[in-house]
This record gives structure tokens, C-alpha cells and sequence, in this order.
């Protein structure tokens, strides 16, 4: 039945693809010229009748501050402050270097990038109700903007949008959201949300998708030729099944190999785009349209029907990047991984003689090939905006640096004249360090071909920095998919539920027409260890000395008003203040403050003692004892690696109360040194150890 099955889906697939892998020489498919990876800094000419005339400035140069999250990687005159060395790769410091002696040199401008000390959503709102910008262009990792457009701290770069006219620098002008242009993009890399890949050896062996000539007609074949459509993939999906049902997978032969898994959440998303939707993109919210509904149906099809199946961890949300571990050890033939698995995914097919190719996810069958609404999801990422209270002529010298900054980097990266052609000289070297068969002697120059185009240049999906994408991807499209708590249909859930998304993004849209700023951090809690004799009351204990809070606007708060819960169902076990020992996590508390932002639950360990105790702690040191580095400052030294425990007679863990003698230690002379450690426990009792500290 198998072979049978095998055969009849495949008159379909082979009706007009028979020249696919053929004897007979087909048509060249169109390929890009790939050019040999740059070694050496290239000579590099700007056209100016390419771009916008540049600003020059005239006089000492203007400081521009781009703000970012990790200096050492992006700003190439970091170095570390102890050896002087840099942190990036030889060539990409090179090429970040250059790039920013060249806006020094063209427009007279110094960029100096600066480190968010902390959480940069409360960075950046800080500084705006200060009145003090942190940073003339600020980076938001993605996941923080919509938290920020929120705040209502950034100005709309509307005005400048002809700094960004040109092609080579259009794709950083992202799309408009809620009527006004925030954000701007930098990165141009080839895959940069999760990729559908596929195992092409795993491929050859199914003898229902040859042609008449045996070869095999592969997912490339299909795309190329205009033919890679739902209802293909369909049909594709069911002689892989019919193949490999019950088949064992290599590494783990408990599982059996599956044509097709993935988390649904990404994949739901490629299948709106492949139907000309997004779920938010420039034209805003689109979950509830005919053909979002079409796309999640399809969906729904393939899981109902076994084509494709999803490992959930919890509820309706799926193990995290699990599908690209299990692509790796065998266990399907289609998957759509995280980008950053795909080199060690592909490493893992080769190690076992197999390889792997890339397609795009197939597009619906009412759109036509070449219809320019069928796209590849590409989400911004990380982004860049401008602050308000930015001047404008200071945002303009600002964007001009950082316009041309981005783009001069990613020539000299890719060693090209204009950005743009980055992919195509790269592709090669690219698509062969990220594990795809570009050497396959049938479909290796397609897989190429797809690698080079398959991302979009500019982002289409916005999802994830709005703050919606467990509401629409989990409660929406999952337990439709699922039926968990008796969930009804797609086009039935999303009817039901859309105004909760509207909801939510109306308080961006609302922050967004107000004047005033919009504080929406939750307070900051610290705590320390809550400490406590045996036999304590907790209904009456004082739990406020071990825990302060503070707000964005209102400062300290009143510790007084928080919520504590000291036996909820997951703390295992719950704090018994009748046996010592450590609780962790025994407490945990939240608190509101006067904007009504809400803390998340905050835990902390509860230490139960004993007063009546005698016995001396426990001192141990390690066995092998760590050498200080000659000159090293005695406060950086971290006694932790010389002692290896510290506990009290219930077992209580007291490293944080040791206390060494420094008395004679001398960094600046090599030599032994004798270092007392003294620890006090809870109950008064007191212990040493004395250990030899060596200085080279």
C-alpha cells in the first residue's frame, strides 16, 4: 500500500517537473554571481550619484552616541581596560573601524557609543522625564520596543525619511506602525528568523518522488518552476509519510522519522506571509482576515492529518528550539529550526553522511509566483530609534552618521561597492559555513540560488516587539490548533478574541497621541536572604527589613504595602519554621506602584536556625588552589575559588558571611601568603581556616 500510495500522488507531482534532475540538460536556472570571500581590505569608492549629498560639518566634529547593549561588540574602539585587547573578529573590527573613520572623514562626525548600565526600557524613560536624552540614537533588543513605543519617549523620524531615499539604504527605514515611522534596522544577513530546512538525503531515498528518469524531484525543483504551493507541499508532505511511517530515527531509535515538525508559532507566521498577510506589519493587524484564516486552516490540516507534528512542553506552547535538536539527530525530514541551530545542525546531518538543503515555506495557492505579496518573514530584530527631546538638527546629523556608518560597514564586510550586494558576494561562504549542500551535484546551485534570496531586505513582521505574540501565537492560534479547553476554530477563536489584541495595542496607540510620557516599568525589588530563629510565628514576623523596592517615578516604596506569600503550591518544600534549614525560594512577595505598574513575583530563600546551637560551622577549602595574578587588586580576588564550602551544623550554606584577613597579603610581590578566613553563623558560633594564597 505504501509504494502504491507512493505512486499515485506522484503522476501529480511529476506532471510538469519530469526535466528536474532529468538526463535530458534542462534550462539553467539564473544564479548569482558569487564573487571569493574579501581577505584583504578592498579599495572602495562611493558613487555619489548613488545617494543623498552628505552633511558635511564644518569645524570640530559633531559627537553623535549611538547607545547599545554590549560596547565590546559593536563599538570598534572598545578595548578591554586589563590587556587592551578588542572582542570582535579581525575582519569585522576592520571593517567597523573603517567605517567609522569614515563618517569622521565624510562628515565630519565622532560617533561614541556608550553601554546601557541596566535594563535600557528603564535606561532610556529615565533619561526622557529627566529632561536628558540617554543617547542621540538608542538600540532596543527585540522584544523591548513595544514596551518603549509604549512609553511614548520616542519621536517619529517621518521628517527624515529622505536621508533613507536611496536604495542602498532604503531597507533601514522600516515600516510605519500606528501612522509614524520609530524605528530603523542595521542588520542585513541572509536568514534571520527561523529557516525551513530539509534533509536531502532523506529525500533520496523516497522511490515515490522520482521521475521517470529515477532522479529524485526535490522541494528546489518545485519552487524554481513556479509549483511550490500549499497544496504541493500537501501532497509532498503525504508520500514522505507513506515512506518513512514507523521508520526509526538514527540517533534516538525510539522515535520514529516524521515528515515534517516545528514550533507552530513560527510556522504560522510564514504561512500568513506566504498568503500575502502578516500578523502585524505596515498595514497593521491582519489575524482576522480571510486570508489569515485560509493560512492557519492549512495549518490546522497538516497537524490533523499527521503531516506535521509539534512537541509541546507545557499547554499549548511548544519545547523551546526543540525541532532544531531533533532535525539534527534525524527524526524528520522537513523542520523549521532556529537560524543560530543551523551550522550545528548541518554538522550533525554531515557527520552521518547526510546534508541539508533550504526552501522557502510554500506559498498559498490563490497567489501567483511572482506576486509581491508573497514574502519570507523577516522580523526587525534589534532596532534603532531617536529619543524625543532630541533636537532636530542633532537627530538629522545623528541619522546621517548612523545611515552611513551601517552601510559602509556592511561594504566593507562583504567587500563590495554598494551594500546591497552583500548577499551575493557572501552567499557562498555563507550558505557553506551554516551547513547547506551547495555542492549537491543536482540541486546544490538552487539551494544557493534560494540561500541568496531568501530574506526580504526590509522587515514585514512586527509581532514580536509589540508584546502580542503570546496573546495571537499561544492563546489564539494554539488552542484553536490544539482544542485545549474546548477552543473552537480558527476563524471562530480569532472572531472571539481579536479585541483583546486590539486592546492591547490601543495602549500603545493611546500613549502614542498623549503628550505627556507614560511610565509602564513595574518597580525594582532587592532582597537578601530572610533570616529567621525556629519556632517563628509568620504571621506576625517582619518580613520588611530584608527587602527594598523602588519605582521609576515614585522612588523608595513603602516595602509595607507589598503582597507575601510564603507557602504557594510550587515552593517545595514549603518553609517550616519548626525544622532549620534553607528554603529556596521560601518567600516571594510583589508590590504595585502609584502609575499601578505590577511586579512580577519576586523570590528569595528563607533561612531557618537554631539559637540554642553550639556546634562551630564548617570550614572547607578547595583542593586545588587558584593563583592570583601579580598586581591583581585584593577586592577583585573572589574568595569563592579558594574555599569550597562553608556551612552550619543544619546545613545552612554561610559563604556569604566569611570574612578573610588581608593583613599580610602583598599582591605586588610574588610569593606565599598566609589568608585567615573567619565565619560567624546565625546562632553566634564562630570558626577559621587559615590557607596558603599564591601571588605570580
Amino acid at each position: 500500500m505504501k509504494k502504491i500510495l507512493g505512486l499515485i500522488l506522484i503522476l501529480g507531482l511529476m506532471f510538469a517537473f519530469t526535466a528536474c534532475g532529468s538526463d535530458d540538460e534542462p534550462e539553467p536556472t539564473p544564479q548569482p554571481v558569487v564573487e571569493d570571500e574579501v581577505e584583504a581590505p578592498p579599495e572602495v569608492e562611493d558613487d555619489d550619484d548613488d545617494e543623498p549629498a552628505p552633511l558635511v560639518h564644518d569645524g570640530d566634529p559633531t559627537v553623535v552616541t549611538i547607545a547599545v547593549w554590549w560596547q565590546a561588540g559593536d563599538d570598534p574602539n572598545w578595548r578591554d581596560p586589563i590587556t587592551g585587547e578588542i572582542a570582535m573578529e579581525p575582519h569585522r573590527h576592520w571593517a567597523l573601524e573603517n567605517a567609522w573613520q569614515t563618517v569622521l572623514d565624510e562628515l565630519n562626525v565622532y560617533i561614541e557609543f556608550v553601554q546601557y548600565p541596566a535594563d535600557l526600557r528603564e535606561v532610556l524613560l529615565t533619561s526622557v522625564l529627566a529632561g536628558d536624552p540617554f543617547a542621540d540614537i538608542v538600540g532596543m533588543w527585540s522584544g523591548s520596543q513595544g514596551t518603549i513605543l509604549a512609553q511614548n519617549i520616542l519621536r517619529p523620524i517621518d521628517q527624515f525619511a529622505d536621508l533613507f531615499a536611496d536604495e542602498e539604504s532604503s531597507w533601514m527605514f522600516l515600516d510605519p506602525l500606528f501612522g509614524n515611522n520609530f524605528f530603523l534596522g542595521n542588520e542585513i544577513a541572509h536568514i534571520l528568523t527561523w529557516p525551513m530546512v530539509f534533509n536531502i538525503t532523506y529525500l533520496e531515498q523516497v522511490d515515490g518522488l522520482r521521475d521517470e528518469n529515477g532522479n529524485t524531484i526535490f522541494p528546489t525543483c518545485l519552487y524554481l518552476a513556479g509549483e511550490w504551493t500549499w497544496s504541493r507541499f500537501e501532497e509532498y508532505l503525504e508520500v514522505v509519510e507513506a515512506h518513512f511511517r514507523g521508520v526509526p530515527a538514527p540517533v534516538r531509535p525510539e522515535e520514529t522519522i516524521t515528515p515534517f515538525q516545528t514550533d507552530y508559532r513560527f510556522t504560522v507566521r510564514k504561512a500568513l506571509q506566504s498568503a500575502g498577510m502578516s500578523v502585524f506589519g505596515g498595514q497593521g493587524l491582519q489575524i482576522d482576515t480571510p486570508e489569515a484564516i485560509q493560512a492557519v486552516e492549512f495549518i490546522d490540516r497538516l497537524m490533523t492529518r499527521g503531516l506535521m507534528n509539534v512537541q509541546l512542553s507545557s499547554g499549548v506552547v511548544p519545547g523551546w528550539t526543540w525541532s532544531g535538536g531533533d532535525f539534527a539527530n534525524g527524526e524528520m525530514v522537513f523542520a523549521e529550526i532556529p537560524n543560530w541551530m543551523q551550522t550545528s545542525s548541518g554538522n550533525a546531518l554531515a557527520e552521518r553522511g547526510e546534508s541539508m538543503g533550504i526552501i522557502p515555506f510554500p506559498r498559498a495557492d490563490f497567489l501567483e509566483f511572482d506576486d509581491p505579496r508573497v514574502q519570507m518573514e523577516k522580523n526587525p530584530g534589534s532596532s534603532f530609534a531617536v529619543l524625543r527631546g532630541t533636537s532636530d538638527e542633532q537627530a538629522r546629523i545623528a541619522l546621517e552618521a548612523f545611515r552611513l556608518y551601517t552601510i559602509q560597514s556592511w561594504r566593507n564586510i562583504g567587500g563590495v561597492e554598494n551594500a546591497m550586494d552583500f548577499r551575493q558576494a557572501t552567499a557562498e561562504a555563507q550558505a557553506v559555513a551554516l551547513g547547506y549542500d551547495i555542492f549537491h551535484p543536482q540541486i546544490g546551485q538552487d539551494i544557493l540560488y534560494i540561500f541568496t534570496n531568501y530574506s526580504p531586505s526590509s522587515a514585514n513582521e512586527f509581532v514580536d516587539i509589540l508584546g502580542i505574540s503570546d496573546l495571537v501565537l499561544q492563546d489564539i492560534v494554539g488552542q484553536s490548533i490544539f482544542g485545549f479547553d474546548g477552543s473552537p476554530a480558527y476563524a471562530v477563536q480569532v472572531a472571539q478574541m481579536v479585541h483583546l489584541v486590539h486592546e492591547r495595542l490601543d495602549v500603545i496607540g493611546g500613549a502614542l497621541q498623549r503628550d505627556e510620557f507614560v511610565n509602564n516599568m513595574p518597580p525594582s525589588i532587592t532582597s537578601s536572604p530572610v533570616i529567621m530563629p525556629i519556632g517563628t510565628d509568620l504571621e506576625t514576623f517582619d518580613f520588611v527589613p530584608f527587602f527594598e523596592a523602588t519605582g521609576i517615578v515614585d522612588g523608595a516604596i513603602d516595602i509595607m504595602a507589598a503582597l507575601y506569600d510564603i507557602n504557594w503550591e510550587y515552593a517545595d518544600p514549603p518553609t517550616d519554621t519548626s525544622t532549620p534549614g534553607t528554603y529556596n525560594p521560601g518567600i516571594r512577595i510583589r508590590l504595585q506602584d502609584s502609575d499601578g505598574n505590577i511586579t512580577g513575583w519576586h523570590n528569595q530563600q528563607v533561612i531557618v536556625y537554631d539559637p540554642d546551637n553550639t556546634d562551630a560551622p564548617t570550614i572547607v577549602a578547595r583542593e586545588e588552589m587558584p593563583v592570583v595574578v601579580l598586581d591583581t587588586s585584593a577586592s577583585d580576588i573572589n574568595w569563592y575559588y579558594f574555599i569550597y564550602e562553608v556551612r552550619d551544623a543544619h546545613g545552612n550554606d554561610l559563604r556569604d558571611r566569611l570574612v578573610p584577613n588581608l593583613g599580610q597579603l602583598d599582591v605586588t610581590l610574588p610569593g606565599e601568603y598566609p589568608v585567615e578566613f573567619t565565619v560567624e553563623d546565625f546562632a553566634g558560633n564562630t570558626a577559621s581556616i587559615t590557607i596558603e594564597v599564591t601571588v605570580e
